[in-house]
């Protein structure tokens, strides 16, 4: 048997009962059958039956997104109604999410009942919750494959817009002071030894600030630690030349180590 077709849909309305947009999913062909989407929550379904019923011409049906399966489409759904946030956003009439074709709930405006509270599951519970979740993949390569094709192009939330120049000051603001020494994420953790391989100084993200203070070469150190560490000043060429007050340094070396944690 060949499954049928399935795609993703957007529903605009021109009217002005209820919110202006909804995002579903469902079989291709129900589509050209006039199809206009279903509407279960409590809010807002009888306003939408009455609209739809009264004056559908108000209700335009676009396809955005075709699938091979409806499983697919309910994959997809649910992604780009994640990228729209349509549960918390005034312009879409969706109630909940498509979860891998599965509607879980997550109601406008309603406070989760466990919402700050502790304690409200047993042991048990727990480990179940936690034992359920072992070994779950939440997205197959499938989904991996659907995401990246609603990111790109105009279906990118962000497609044809670009940040402020307020906007990038502030960040620069922002992040000022938080990219130095260990709180750079590509910080490197080095360790200095002596001629006889005893450790004098362990750095994180401070290697340069280290060898100033401590006045060591940091230029030869450095392509110690580059070079797997290879000991300082070992060349036998005449033309070799040490600063005098590098030559207390001859035979040092640098690694790197295992980053903090």
């Amino acid at each position: 048997m060949i499954e049928q077709k399935a795609c993703v849909y957007w529903i605009t309305y021109s009217g002005d009962k209820h919110p202006k947009n909804y995002i579903g999913s469902v079989y291709t062909e129900k589509i050209s059958q006039g199809y206009m989407g279903s509407c279960s929550s409590k809010k807002w379904a009888d306003i939408v039956k009455k609209e739809q019923k009264e004056h559908p011409w108000l209700y335009t049906v676009k396809i955005i997104h075709e699938c091979d399966t409806r499983e697919d489409a309910g994959i997809m759904e649910g992604l780009i109604q994640k990228m729209y946030n349509v549960v918390n956003s005034d312009d879409f009439w969706n109630m909940c999410i498509s979860h891998n074709g599965h509607i879980y709930t997550c109601r406008k405006g309603i406070e989760p009942w466990n919402k700050g509270k502790r304690g409200v599951y047993s042991e048990k519970t727990l480990n179940q919750m936690s034992e359920s979740k072992k070994g779950v993949k939440f997205h197959t390569p499938e989904s991996k494959k659907l995401l990246k094709e609603i990111n790109t192009g105009e279906l990118n939330a962000f497609y044809g817009k670009h940040h402020t120049e307020e906007l990038k000051a502030q960040w620069r603001l922002d992040r000022k002071g938080t990219q130095k020494g260990d709180k750079n994420r590509n910080a490197k953790s080095i360790n200095i030894y002596n001629e006889n391989g005893v450790l004098q100084y362990s750095c994180f993200g401070n290697f340069i600030d280290t060898c100033k203070l401590n006045n060591l070469p940091s230029a030869a150190l450095g392509k110690s630690y580059r070079n797997n560490g290879e000991p300082l000043y070992q060349s036998q060429s005449p033309q070799a030349h040490i600063q005098e007050r590098y030559k207390q340094f001859k035979g040092w070396y640098a690694v790197f180590t295992k980053p903090k944690p």
